[in-house]
This record gives C-alpha cells, sequence and structure tokens, in this order.
C-alpha cells in the first residue's frame, strides 16, 4: 500500500516481505518476478542488501540521486520511501511504465522530486545527459546506483557521464559487480584510483565508489585515460571473451540452472 509518508525504516516480515512506513515490498528472485502494483513493489535484492543500503543511505543523506535501472520500480520506491529525496531521477530501457511507481509518486506527493524516464539507453551519452542537466544543472550528485544494463562498455558510459558530476563523498554504486563481463570495469576502477576514486568498498552484491575531492572535467573524464596503457591490451582481451552473445548464452545457463 502505498498511502501516507511512514517513517524511514525497513520491517521486515520474514526474510522476502517488508514495508516502509505502509509501502510493501517483496524480495523475488530473477526468474519469480511479478509486476509492481498499488499493494506491493516487486524489488530483485535479497535482505542482505536491503538492510545494506539501509544503512547506506541513513548514513550518506543523500539528497540527489540518479538511479540506472528501475525495471518492477521497486529500488525506485524503496529509495525515495528511505530518502525523501530533494531530487530523484531513475531511467530504464524499456518503453513500459510502471503504473505502481506513478501511482506511488502521485500519492506520496513526490511529483517534480522524483522522475521515471523510460526509452533511454545508459549507454547514450547525449540523451543521458540531457535528462540530468535539465534534473539537476550544475548541481553535484550526492549517490548514483546503476542496475541497469549490466554491460561494461554500457556501464562506462554512465560512469564516465556521471561520476564527475558526484560530489566528495559521494557515491556511485554498480550492482551485481561479479557478473563475469561487467567485473572489467571494477577492475578498471582499481587501476585507476587516481581518477577522483578515494575508495571503492566490494560486497557480495555491489562496489560502492566513492569521490575524492580531486577535480574532474565533466566534459572529458575517462576512466580509461587513468589506467595505465601496460594493461589495457588485457583488459580488452577479457572484454572481447565476454561479448554480447557470450553474455547471452550465460544468462540463459543461469536461468536454466536455477529451474
Amino acid at each position: 500500500m502505498v498511502h501516507g509518508q511512514g517513517d524511514k525504516s525497513v520491517i521486515w516480515e520474514g526474510d522476502e516481505q517488508f514495508t516502509i512506513g505502509r509501502t510493501a515490498f517483496r524480495c523475488m528472485k530473477v526468474d519469480a518476478w511479478f509486476n509492481s502494483t498499488a499493494e506491493q513493489f516487486c524489488v530483485f535484492k535479497p535482505r542482505s542488501t536491503i538492510d545494506h543500503y539501509e544503512r547506506l543511505l541513513a548514513e550518506l543523506a543523500p539528497a540527489k540521486i540518479v538511479e540506472l535501472g528501475i525495471f518492477r520500480g521497486g529500488s525506485t520506491a524503496m529509495v525515495a520511501a528511505l530518502t525523501d529525496p530533494t531530487k530523484l531521477v531513475a531511467i530504464e530501457l524499456s518503453p513500459d511504465r510502471i503504473e505502481a511507481l506513478d501511482d506511488f509518486i502521485e500519492v506520496r506527493g513526490l511529483a517534480g522530486r522524483v522522475e521515471a524516464h523510460y526509452s533511454v539507453d545508459q549507454g547514450n551519452r547525449a540523451q543521458l545527459t540531457e535528462i540530468v542537466d535539465e534534473a539537476f544543472g550544475t548541481d553535484d550528485l550526492d549517490l548514483v546506483f546503476d542496475d541497469a544494463s549490466h554491460h561494461p562498455d554500457l556501464t562506462r558510459v554512465s560512469f564516465d557521464l556521471l561520476f564527475p558530476r558526484v560530489r566528495p563523498g559521494g557515491l556511485f554504486v554498480i550492482e551485481d559487480w561479479r557478473w563475469p563481463p561487467l567485473s572489467v570495469l571494477i577492475l578498471e576502477q582499481v587501476l585507476g584510483l587516481d581518477a577522483g576514486i578515494a575508495d571503492i568498498t566490494i560486497n557480495r552484491h555491489s562496489a560502492a565508489i566513492r569521490r575524492s575531492d580531486v577535480p574532474l572535467d565533466r566534459e572529458t573524464f575517462a576512466l580509461r585515460d587513468y589506467v595505465d596503457e601496460t594493461f589495457v591490451p588485457a583488459l580488452d582481451q577479457f572484454r572481447a571473451v565476454w561479448s554480447p552473445e557470450r553474455q547471452k548464452e550465460l544468462r540463459a545457463k543461469l536461468t536454466q540452472a536455477r529451474g
């Protein structure tokens, strides 16, 4: 249910269902998803990740947030409920609007503060730039969540665009970093620690890249420019192994293995 503001804490009912205020959520696996409704949002995250993000959001207290990847809308609604943001912009590749999320935004009085954009490719720098510039102008971001394509090249486009806009001490969080094709980007970030990166915190489900106070040019920043050229051939070879076709094959095998 999405009526009323409630408080900003997660209340669990078992290991799969939780509420924030009077908004209900259910954690689901990829092969057991459902369409979010006004009564319950679908979230593709285990309890351990929800608990981790609740602590992270409480500590960081972000007001200006970008989320890449909406899918069923559960994560966007959860972040909005836990932070009450000044501005939260979420983007999604699919053209299909999530009605439950639209209803959540309207009922909670978040119109103008929480925006959902569809048919947006995270690898389209011009499209993403237009949306972010319109929403935030030249203001710094506090937090970016990336749970979109899981493709290293597309994720790098988003990182190169958005990381320079993150304030010192803010975070760029990449989910599912252990997905083999995406892990190469995390390796690039480790090798490119001079790229305005203060530190990288990794757990099973996500990698949080913290912004340092080193100035970065928003127009020209590219992570690869900070990686020693001696590592580039090996990184390119790893990327070549994980072609889009190979990634589709791996996803199919994982889905089949889950039964």
